[in-house]
């Protein structure tokens, strides 16, 4: 049997579920088995979300680290490079396709470390 279950909660889906489609924009940045993106997430999207759920000193310290303070979605290229303090010109001009698949765990980034 397979379900679907839509949830912003992260705390709820590392209790329920098996894998994570993370998306942004209508996009899959990040998929995986839950411990993978919990453990070692590659997007900075998901690192991001993950951030969030952090106490507050932590969760600043994360946003300085991956953020720009430019909350606009591109509209050409990667939806998350006006937000991302890692985003080249290729992100700004190509949208990047999900790619690794180290044991079903994919990203869609052109900056994946």
């Amino acid at each position: 049997m397979a379900m679907v279950f839509i949830s912003h909660d992260l705390r709820v889906v590392n209790n329920i579920c098996d894998r994570i489609a993370v998306m942004f924009a209508g996009r899959f940045v990040e998929t995986g088995e839950v411990e993978q993106i919990f453990q070692n997430p590659i997007h900075p999207y998901t690192k991001m979300l993950l951030g969030s759920i952090l106490n507050l000193k932590e969760r600043q310290e994360f946003r300085t680290e991956l953020m720009k303070d430019e909350n606009k979605t591109a509209l050409e290229g990667c939806p998350f490079c006006n937000r991302c303090k890692k985003a080249t010109e290729l992100c700004h001009s190509s949208i990047p396709v999900l790619k690794g698949g180290e044991n079903g765990h994919f990203a869609s980034c052109f900056n994946i470390d």
